[in-house]
């Protein structure tokens, strides 16, 4: 007898085991669809509003640099202050370029 309750908990864990990986790979996966869905929504709204900066996010070096005196929205010295400003955190997290370029190159006009 105790060697089949033993038997029947080892067939329950794995069970319930599975379960809950299905599960989190569910959840896993409708997380990953509803980030897409926000990347390609971001570079919409962006071609929308400043043509300027996805393409120079392919090289950005002496955009970085630039001091513009002013801006007009959708302009050029806008994109540069855009970049600016949000350059070290597209940097600091892994993948972000390469997700943000391929929705550019989906969503572009």
């Amino acid at each position: 007898m105790l060697l089949d309750l033993k038997q029947l908990q080892k067939l329950t864990s794995s069970i319930v085991e599975k379960r809950l990986e299905a599960s989190s790979l569910g959840t896993y996966n409708a997380t990953i669809e509803k980030l897409e869905s926000q990347v390609k929504t971001l570079t919409r709204w962006i071609w929308e509003n400043n043509k300027y900066i996805l393409p120079a996010c392919e090289n950005p070096g002496m955009h970085l640099a630039a001091r513009p005196a002013r801006y007009t929205f959708g302009s050029e010295e806008e994109m540069q202050l855009v970049l600016q400003y949000s350059w070290s955190a597209w940097e600091e997290t892994p993948g972000a370029w390469d997700c943000l370029k391929q929705a550019a190159a989906e969503t572009k006009p």
